[in-house]
């Protein structure tokens, strides 16, 4: 009977014994993170970090360490360096990290994270331009081309990440004691949920909205890593002038091998009708540099066909620049490779509407850039494009290759024109940093055409040139050689050289006026040059030199001159028709400043008359004024004009370039063949004065009567 109570006593005694020694080791449990080197741990974790990510990791402090209820670590602020520079601004900086580890693990000593939660996170901006901060000077050696380009200044601030395991899921872990860089034991472990919430913002609003990240992580066969699925989306983006865009950036599996090397398959970059997608391999450096480092990538992407119009016409702030019915069917194929510093993009395929084009293009990456490109088209009439936007949004429906017809057309279409070669890269230190190869079957620019089209630019620093060859140019052929410098704190000059040979100069005007005001078959040679930012600018600019030869063509003003004198002009035998006035051949030299060019040697003839005389064009009036003299001439194959060969007419021709008004001096032309018609009569037979004189006895009075009237 004594055994019961005995037996009650020394459970009592066992479980108060158990509570204290569970006390005692809860108060050495919440004791024991006063007892750790927090700078120490600091420097632990701050180290592992960095071997982990390849880059320089800063820890600024441990700000708080507990082991109850949970084991948890607060660290901040946290800073990513750019590799060898612990100066420079980071690359991605968190306010406040926090990582939660199972106890029990850890009092085994191996730290299996739980929770690792990152708030207040700051990434830089990829762009020149920093807030609060004045844009750096581009080093000498950037070309002038790269420098010009210019994007917003993009910043994530506050952004938040957060990595945990589901319920159940084994977890990653690492030795406690021990030396940094050790690697986790993964074998059977996640997978982890990784989810980012990331704010976009720039200080002039041209960029904002919040991006999503989202990916699940297999670990458990580490270093290699699989990302499957993963998706960045946007939430309602402004970018630039692009508004309410809401982008997904997806991929269906994303592998990173022992060797480090990542290769993403199912791509995808969706935004309502926009469809691109692709896959891509990532490579890492070898040799000093940081193993985050990206050493070759590989890619290839696929746009689907696309009415470009009807999607910008959703988003675009601005309105759209262009005729109707162009952007209505754009779609695209590329291959792109980048190693060793050089990017190659090849081959290129791009359908713009009813044109296609094929294009290969290298940059070299570095403290001196250089790139090389080779374009080749069908047939391209930008003028459609570069139409000022319409007042009102366009009909998204107004279009004939729209939807479903712009796949259809793009999948029929003709093979387009041929794949270029990758171009050689400028060499040497003072090569360009730009070289443009252009082919074109035709290309209409400017209101002009240009067939079998060929041009070579070169830029280098503020220097570009543009040699052009047209093989087709309105029947004949051009050369042209165009040079522009960009001058500090002035408008850049441009000049030009240039020749055009057996072009249809009626063709030509038409394009460019409508009504050609003169026909024939041209040959001109220009050197020009102006300084100016703009159309109008260059022309108040322009000085320089023309030389101009028309054969077997009509002149506007000299047919309306015979239609308006041709008949007065019968009445005394001259018989004058547009016929009569074609030309065939005029020739002038032009010499021009701040935009007036003045001609001191019109020589021209037409089938009755030969032309002389001096002339004006004011392009910033966009004015004429000629003064010609016409001079009757016999011609050899043509009607007699009795004796009237030699009988000027003075012709003003004075107005607008597109319909210049046109005033022929008529009288002293009309009396001067009235005075030969009558001296012709009055030489023959039938001389009526010497009859008179006859009659009346008057000596003399035929002479008197001559010279009365001028006979």
């Amino acid at each position: 009977m004594s055994a019961g109570p005995d037996r009650r006593r020394a459970l009592r005694v066992a479980l108060v014994a158990a509570g204290a020694l569970a006390l005692v080791l809860a108060a050495l449990l919440a004791a024991a993170p006063a007892l750790v080197d927090r700078e120490a741990l600091r420097e632990r974790i701050q180290a592992e970090a960095s071997l982990a990510l390849g880059l320089p990791v800063r820890v600024g402090a441990v700000a708080d360490l507990r082991l109850l209820p949970r084991p948890r670590i607060v660290l901040g602020p946290v800073r990513v360096l750019a590799a060898g520079s612990d100066t420079a601004a980071p690359l991605a900086a968190a306010e406040r990290m926090r990582l939660e580890l199972a106890l029990a693990p850890l009092l085994s000593g191996r730290a299996e994270p739980v929770l690792l939660q990152a708030d207040g996170i700051a990434l830089q901006s990829m762009t020149p331009t920093r807030r609060r901060m004045s844009p750096p000077r581009m080093p000498p050696s950037m070309p002038h081309w790269l420098a010009a380009l210019s994007l917003p200044s993009a910043e994530v601030r506050d952004a938040e990440l957060t990595l945990r395991y589901p319920a159940g899921a084994r977890r990653l872990s690492w030795p406690v004691f021990g030396e940094p860089g050790r690697p986790p034991r993964s074998a059977g472990t996640g997978p982890i949920t990784v989810l980012a919430l990331l704010p976009l913002i720039t200080d002039d609003g041209r960029l904002a909205g919040t991006l999503t990240f989202g990916a699940q992580a297999e670990t458990d066969d580490l270093p290699a890593l699989t990302l499957a699925p993963l998706r960045l989306a946007g939430a309602d983006l402004r970018l630039g002038s692009l508004l309410g865009v809401t982008p997904v950036l997806s991929a269906e599996r994303a592998v990173r091998n022992a060797p480090g090397v990542w290769r993403v398959s199912g791509l995808a970059l969706s935004e309502g009708e926009l469809d691109l997608r692709g896959e891509l391999v990532l490579e890492p450096a070898t040799g000093a540099a940081p193993r985050s480092a990206v050493g070759a990538a590989r890619a290839r992407f696929r746009l689907a066909p696309l009415d470009l119009r009807r999607w910008l016409a959703r988003h675009l702030d601005d309105p759209i620049p262009g005729a109707a019915d162009r952007l209505r069917c754009v779609a695209a194929a590329v291959d792109v490779e980048l190693v060793a510093g050089r990017l190659d993009v090849a081959p290129l395929a791009l359908r713009l509407d009813d044109s296609q084009a094929r294009a290969a293009a290298s940059l070299r990456l570095g403290q001196a850039p250089r790139a090389a490109a080779a374009l080749r088209l069908d047939r391209l009439d930008l003028d459609p494009y570069l139409r000022a936007p319409a007042q009102s949004a366009p009909d998204a429906a107004a279009s004939s290759l729209a939807g479903a017809d712009c796949a259809a057309i793009a999948e029929a279409a003709a093979p387009g024109p041929a794949q270029p070669d990758l171009p050689a890269l400028p060499q040497g230190p003072d090569a360009a940093d730009l070289v443009l190869d252009l082919g074109a079957e035709s290309l209409r620019a400017g209101a002009l055409a240009y067939g079998d089209l060929g041009v070579n630019a070169l830029q280098q620093g503020r220097h570009t040139v543009l040699d052009i060859a047209a093989g087709a140019f309105y029947g004949g052929t051009l050369k042209a050689r165009i040079e522009r410098m960009q001058r500090p704190a002035a408008p850049p000059r441009q000049t030009l050289r240039g020749e055009a040979t057996g072009a249809d100069l009626g063709a030509l005007l038409t394009d460019l006026q409508g009504e050609p005001q003169m026909t024939g078959t041209a040959y001109l040679t220009a050197e020009l040059a102006a300084a100016g930012s703009d159309t109008e600018a260059l022309r108040r600019d322009l000085s320089g030199s023309l030389r101009l030869r028309v054969a077997n063509g009509r002149l506007a003003a000299l047919d309306r001159a015979a239609a308006s004198f041709g008949p007065l002009l019968s009445t005394v035998g001259i018989e004058v028709t547009p016929d009569t006035l074609a030309i065939s051949r005029l020739g002038l030299s032009a010499d021009g400043e701040d935009g007036v060019f003045r001609s001191q040697d019109i020589d021209g003839r037409v089938r009755l008359f030969a032309l002389a005389g001096t002339g004006a064009l004011d392009l910033p009036a966009e004015r004429v004024q000629a003064d010609v003299t016409a001079t009757l001439v016999q011609p050899p194959d043509g009607p007699d004009l009795k004796g009237l060969a030699g009988i000027q007419v003075p012709i003003r021709i004075t107005g607008p370039v597109t319909a210049p008004e046109v005033d022929a001096e008529l009288g002293p032309a009309v009396a001067e063949a009235a005075r030969r018609a009558a001296r012709r009569h009055l030489d023959g037979d039938g001389n009526v004065l010497e009859q008179l004189e006859d009659a009346t006895g008057v000596q003399g009075l035929e002479e008197g009567l001559r010279n009365l009237f001028g006979l």
